[in-house]
């Protein structure tokens, strides 16, 4: 059992490094989206469609950060933690609410 929860701690401490790789790449491009959108003309302005894009890229992020919260707690205690997953499933409803297309 000793090598289970050694394995078990170094894929969780593998998935938290991928992770955080994830998230500093999820904001670089959603710095990216901003500046290019913020640049194309008419110039410094964010049509509805530009804003909807940039705010499901940020709580894609804000999705990852979540994620990592869970991870390193689980590190911690070996124990899944229900309110930091259900933070986690509350945040990706919330994306998909906020870029569903209307139509």
């Amino acid at each position: 059992m000793k090598i289970f929860a050694k394995a078990e701690r170094i894929i969780a401490i593998a998935l938290l490094v991928l992770m955080g790789i994830v998230v500093i790449s999820g904001v670089f491009e959603v710095a990216y989206v901003i500046l290019m959108e913020l640049f194309q003309p008419p110039g410094f302005f964010l049509g509805v469609d530009d804003l909807f894009e940039i705010f499901g890229l940020f709580l894609m992020v804000l999705i990852g950060l979540e994620l990592m919260t869970s991870i390193e707690m689980y590190l911690d205690s070996n124990q899944i933690h229900a309110e930091v997953m259900f933070l986690v499933a509350l945040t990706a409803v919330a994306r998909k609410v906020v870029i569903l297309d209307a139509k």
